[in-house]
């Protein structure tokens, strides 16, 4: 029985890494929004045309592509092209773009 159990339990990580490790969708433009499932990792390339500040620390990123990215930061991206991965998130009904990491390219 606790042979069962083991073998269970190592089943279930193993799936769970294979899980953690999927890549990130890549998305171009707004229209690729709409396939994507609450709280799936994406990979967005683009230039910052514009920023508002939505508190202290909380702006919104509007890229050349017509992506707004919801970013935690305090550093301003105006006119560079970053590299984001983000996660989707659901609210009031509309998806949106939370960003976990940046870099700035070239």
């Amino acid at each position: 029985m606790r042979r069962i159990v083991l073998i269970l339990t190592l089943l279930g990580l193993f799936v769970l890494v294979l899980l953690l490790n999927k890549q990130p969708v890549d998305i171009q433009n707004v229209d690729e929004l709409n396939g994507l499932e609450s709280n799936q990792r994406v990979h967005i390339v683009g230039q910052v045309i514009s920023e508002r500040k939505l508190s202290a620390s909380n702006e919104i990123l509007v890229l050349d592509n017509g992506l707004n990215l919801f970013c935690a930061c305090t550093i301003s991206f105006k006119g560079k092209n970053i590299d984001s991965l983000s996660v989707i998130d659901d609210y009031n009904g509309k998806k949106e773009i939370r960003v976990l990491r940046i870099v700035v390219k070239g």
